[in-house]
């Protein structure tokens, strides 16, 4: 039982960062997808990995809540007194898909990062940075 409940967080938890609210852009709090999951009576197969058992289950709560997958290309611009710091957060959160170190010092990334966990990733730099941090959407696909 308590190797189900685990699994279960982990695929809650997949869900939450990788997919999005399609009306709102944002991503669905872990207790609407935990309710969503037990109104749809989802049964989690012990047998199988989270990451195995989360499309099924995305395709059978998307009749319950709206859900969207979505990936996020964005722009950062971070300061010099706080690039070095904040380079190794950026490369943990997405996939780095071009750096351009500025004249001053300044670091202006790209990174791709799934729609879900943008908030968290902002808040990460800007907890290093100060609030400093300068972020734009780029692309959404």
């Amino acid at each position: 039982r308590r190797e189900i409940e685990t699994k279960k967080k982990q695929i809650i938890n997949l869900i939450h960062r990788n997919v999005v609210d399609p009306k709102t852009g944002k991503p669905h709090p872990p207790q609407r997808i935990e309710a969503a999951i037990s109104e749809a009576k989802i049964k989690i197969d012990e047998n199988k990995t989270a990451e195995q058992q989360v499309q099924n289950i995305i395709d059978q709560i998307r009749k319950i809540i709206p859900i969207k997958y979505e990936l996020r290309e964005i722009s950062v611009k971070i300061l010099p007194q706080y690039s070095g710091r904040t380079f190794p957060v950026i490369k943990q959160f997405g996939k780095l898909l071009g750096e351009t170190w500025q004249n001053d010092g300044s670091l202006l990334a790209t990174v791709e990062i799934p729609a879900g966990i943008q908030e968290e990733f902002e808040v990460a730099l800007n907890k290093i940075a100060k609030g400093t941090v300068e972020t734009k959407i780029v692309r959404t696909r």
